[in-house]
């Protein structure tokens, strides 16, 4: 039964021309207050609908959070604020795509993103005395999450080197039309080994 199941899945990977995908690149983050860049780790999956048509769901999570520090003093006291953040993508593309030669085809994307972007403020307040010594800390955290949905788009290279395996060199940017502010744009560039059924 299970073996069965195995070998239905598998013949309709084959058929689809399904495929997965896992790689690194980096995310151009602009939809904070200071726009910052980060390694990204990048994961898809997907299929061939038809000769020129495909689908897939991408994810891209960038491995490290910006931070952004500002300090002051004020007569005896310091205060410093700490800003952590990051952007994960979720995106659904439809994919259009066309062989340049036997081994290498290009593709166009279009799709959905949603956005999930934690951050954390860190505000810290030092009582100085003299010779700038630290009498008393305190220290608050807070942590909010302002998800946005935008549209994406982008392109991808797929350079076959074996019947089942591709590197694919990619580029998307999504705009997030229905956000609060201005800033409001993420780019990603990257390259992944994609296994395909």
């Amino acid at each position: 039964m299970a073996g069965s199941l195995v070998l239905a899945l598998a013949m309709f990977a084959a058929e689809t021309g399904a495929f997965v995908g896992a790689g690194v690149g980096a995310q151009l983050d602009n939809t904070w207050a200071e726009t910052h860049s980060a390694p990204a780790v990048l994961v898809t999956v997907g299929a061939d609908v038809s000769e020129h048509v495909g689908i897939r769901m991408a994810v891209d999570v960038p491995t490290t959070a910006a931070s952004i520090e500002r300090g002051s003093v004020l007569g005896p006291d310091r205060v410093q604020s700490t800003e952590t953040h990051h952007s994960t993508g979720w995106s659904g593309f439809v994919d259009v795509h066309g062989h340049l030669s036997e081994r290498v085809r290009i593709a166009g994307l279009a799709g959905l993103t949603y956005t999930v972007r934690p951050m954390t403020l860190v505000l810290s307040r030092d009582l100085l005395g003299a010779g700038n010594a630290v009498l008393a800390h305190t220290e608050m955290t807070q942590r909010s999450r302002y998800d946005w949905a935008g549209l994406a788009f982008g392109v991808e290279t797929q350079a076959r080197a074996t019947t089942h395996l591709s590197v694919v060199p990619m580029a998307t940017v999504t705009f997030f039309p229905l956000a609060e502010y201005g800033r409001t744009s993420i780019g990603r560039v990257g390259a992944e080994t994609r296994w395909r059924f």
